[in-house]
């Protein structure tokens, strides 16, 4: 199986990601800036337009039907500001007191925005782009305490236009900035994202260091940053299975080649002395009978290890069903019943539960368990298979009161070809296959193995189902 990376340089990405955010950040400020300036020539124009009703209804109210007092402020006023702004006083029936001149061709009657009373007496400002122009308008509504109550409507116009001009150069400027901040930024995350990677440069270089020869070696943890040490920690971890892996392809190429010696060797002198020698019909069969066994343990251990084959890859095919455990167990002990009674061992079954489980992989497992029981312990020994149930689990111990097996070998017992002892292997048969069969078993049925020294002496080996769910 094949894991798909990125193929993009890490590099680059940082330099992308670092460049985007700083373009980000100066967009973001340059449409901060531009909205806050915006906002305020929006507020000073409103500010003077107010201004200017007031100053006008001040004048209209202090020189009633002096119309003349309004010629400075709406006549002479506005031309000394080159238009800047324009105003129009009329009555509330239409009839024009005072206007700045050109104020009617400039300014359309329908440009003008009315006041909501309910909101007062001078409406909202109203900007408006007139030619090449831009102007803001407000109108003012004046009643007078005088006998006549007369109303008048006030319209001021604010040429903004230099106003939107600014506005217009400074959008361009920051424009300019931003692309050149995004530029300079490439730059700078650039040279900054190189000198940043350096410690997983240095993290590269230990790596390539390492060889075969060398799986001992680890990378040290303690001055790394904070980013690299998950990565250096699983590194490590790696080596160490790696390393472990190896030593165990060592062994287990050492350990099949010496178990498929002997039998071979022995091929070879029998066939060697048949072809070298006349030999009598009973000789010969008694050499043929025994190179058969020595094919049926050639046989047998490569059975084994194709099944541990199988097992590796994810490809035993499992046929699940509901099994009385009391009945498997008796007649796996049937079979070894001839074996038992030959050093006088009796064997014992108590309990009873039922496990959802392969037929013939369970059998197989039990056997393994029973066998190694009665090679091991003595003649005249009690074996006891003890099948328990709790609410989670299923188990089915086999315990012997033979010499029992070092603390320090449990852990490797389900190792392949692993020994104990290599003599009293030798003297009883045996391959070093029979547990790792059994642990591959259990592991298929999502079970496992558990390994428990008996008291005075033996081993408690047991076989530990969970219950489905």
């Amino acid at each position: 199986m094949t894991l798909r990376l990125s193929r993009n340089s890490i590099a680059l990405r940082l330099c992308l990601l670092i460049s985007l955010s700083v373009s980000c950040t100066l967009l973001f400020a340059a449409i901060a800036l531009y909205a806050l300036l915006d906002i305020n020539f929006d507020k000073n124009a409103k500010q003077f337009l107010q201004n200017e009703v007031v100053v006008i209804e001040n004048i209209l109210q202090q020189h009633v039907n002096n119309w003349s007092a309004l010629n400075q402020e709406i006549i002479w006023g506005p031309q000394g500001n080159h238009y800047l702004f324009l105003a129009r006083v009329s009555t509330i029936q239409g009839q024009l007191v005072r206007a700045t001149p050109n104020i009617d061709s400039l300014i359309p009657d329908s440009a003008w925005p009315i006041p909501s009373f309910a909101a007062g007496p001078v409406s909202d400002i109203n900007k408006v782009q007139i030619g090449k122009s831009t102007y803001a308008l407000i109108t003012g509504v004046l009643q007078l305490n005088n006998p006549g109550h007369q109303v008048f409507v006030i319209n001021v116009a604010y040429d903004i236009s230099q106003n939107q001009e600014i506005l217009g150069n400074i959008a361009q400027e920051l424009l300019i900035i931003s692309l050149v901040g995004l530029i300079v930024s490439l730059l700078f995350s650039f040279v900054l994202t190189k000198i940043g990677l350096n410690p997983l440069s240095q993290f590269v270089r230990e790596i390539s260091k390492i060889d075969p020869e060398a799986l001992d070696k680890r990378i040290d943890i303690e001055d790394a940053s904070d980013e690299l040490k998950p990565l250096i920690d699983a590194f490590n971890h790696l080596l160490e299975r790696i390393k472990q892996g190896y030593e165990r392809l060592s062994d287990f190429s050492s350990n099949i080649a010496h178990e498929l010696r002997t039998p071979v060797n022995n091929l070879m002198m029998e066939t060697e002395v048949l072809l070298s020698q006349p030999l009598s019909e009973a000789k010969a069969k008694e050499l043929l009978g025994s190179s058969l066994e020595e094919y049926q343990r050639l046989a047998s251990i490569i059975d084994r290890l194709l099944f541990l084959a199988r097992s590796d890859a994810k490809k035993l095919r499992l046929q699940k069903v509901e099994l009385n455990l009391l009945n498997e167990v008796r007649a796996v002990m049937d079979f070894h019943e001839a074996m038992a009674m030959d050093r006088h061992i009796k064997i014992e079954v108590q309990g009873h539960a039922k496990v959802w489980a392969d037929q013939t992989l369970l059998r197989n497992a039990l056997a393994n368990l029973l066998t190694n029981a009665i090679k091991y312990s003595g003649d005249k020994s009690h074996i006891i298979i003890r099948i328990e149930e709790t609410p989670d689990t299923v188990k089915v111990a086999v315990i012997d009161n033979g010499p029992g097996i070092a603390e320090a070998h449990l852990p490797r017992l389900t190792e392949r070809f692993y020994r104990v002892d290599s003599h009293r292997t030798a003297s009883t048969g045996g391959s070093g296959l029979g547990l790792a069969i059994v642990h591959s078993i259990m592991e298929s049925h999502g079970g496992r193995v558990e390994f428990q020294h008996n008291t005075p002496q033996g081993m408690i080996i047991a076989l530990v189902f969970s219950k489905p769910e």
